[in-house]
């Protein structure tokens, strides 16, 4: 088994940490790309009652990594809900974590409107309506104008989700910290490119089931219409699509200006391009792993190798060690070709 290493705060007290597993029967971090949140659970052996009780809302740190040295912040987020189990068998306490506070305004209706704002401002002030910080965001998301929009009774958390949708982002929450991100991966909330993760068969590579080419993604067209006030008339912009499709995907949600149909319709070619293939892979724990990170799987197979897009991923600390599963999509490269 490799080396690791965890940090486990709870409450503002390092509960546990160290390079075994003495008191800590698992970690579980879920990092859901798509989702307004991610999710932890940790379990803790509490023979004879030795832990202290979590509380609902505590705030929760976990770090993990291969070298105390080396250990990175992977899930900071409340509790939600803890179980004690009990028996002939022992006793454990199980911790459910959120990366949201699901006890705040962030799930209270909305009722507001802007007008000529861009992305960044829009969520900037609906954020604060909520008791949030200011959002972290792409620049290039961030500065995108919206004409016209409006929460209309939508909680922040679904107004949020809903519009990095249509801009072709990915919307999460980090405690208070709202951060929207390039959904088509390789970047951080600040821009920074984040490199390509290398997967190696021989080196970290568990496992793979992956299908780099499923051809029911792939429409010929990608369409969002508006109405057009002065023609009087509802007006289609399209987004050019896999030339041997036939299918065309009409967006069923109307626009409100001819902008915000352009940046739908090429929201949802980027989902149709990101849907092209998918798959899974198993390997060593790596705490640069990230939803919306990429990695570069190599010595699977011919069409197979290439780039991948993370949709979403599960680090994992048991008596099996540090490990990491990962659901991939949007192959790139090589990935679905054999030269042979």
């Amino acid at each position: 088994m490799r080396s690791f290493y965890f940090s486990v705060m709870v409450g503002g007290t390092v509960v546990l940490s160290g390079s075994s597993l003495n008191g800590l029967n698992s970690i579980t971090i879920n990092d859901n790309d798509g989702e307004s949140a991610d999710t932890a659970t940790i379990t803790l052996d509490d023979t004879d009652g030795c832990n202290r009780l979590p509380q609902k809302n505590d705030d929760v740190v976990i770090m993990i990594g291969r070298l105390a040295a080396a250990v990175v912040k992977k899930f900071t987020g409340k509790v939600t809900g803890v179980q004690s189990l009990g028996g002939s068998g022992g006793r454990t306490i199980t911790v459910n974590c959120d990366s949201a506070d699901m006890s705040g305004k962030g799930k209270e209706p909305l009722q507001k409107s802007w007008k000529n704002k861009t992305v960044k401002e829009i969520l900037t002030d609906a954020a604060s309506e909520a008791g949030y910080q200011a959002p972290k965001i792409d620049d290039s998301i961030g500065s995108i104008v919206r004409e016209k929009e409006v929460a209309d009774g939508e909680s922040f958390l679904e107004f949020a989700r809903r519009l990095a949708g249509e801009v072709g982002g990915r919307f999460k929450m980090f405690g208070d910290q709202p951060v929207l991100v390039d959904a088509k991966g390789g970047s951080s909330a600040s821009g920074a490119s984040i490199p390509a993760l290398a997967v190696t068969w021989g080196d970290n590579l568990i496992s793979w089931s992956i299908s780099p080419r499923d051809n029911r993604a792939d429409h010929a067209e990608y369409q969002s219409k508006y109405f057009d006030l002065e023609q009087g008339k509802w007006v289609t912009i399209s987004e050019d699509g896999k030339s041997e499709a036939k299918a065309k995907a009409k967006n069923a949600r109307p626009a409100a200006t001819k902008a915000e149909a352009e940046s739908q319709a090429k929201a949802d070619k980027e989902a149709g391009d990101r849907g092209a293939g998918a798959g899974s892979v198993s390997l060593d724990g790596d705490a640069s792993l990230i939803a919306g990170g990429t990695i570069a799987l190599v010595g699977a197979r011919p069409g197979i190798d290439g780039t991948y897009t993370v949709k979403s991923c599960t680090h994992t600390l048991d008596t099996g060690g540090y490990n990491c599963s990962a659901q991939l999509e949007h192959p790139q490269g090589d990935a679905g070709t054999d030269g042979r």
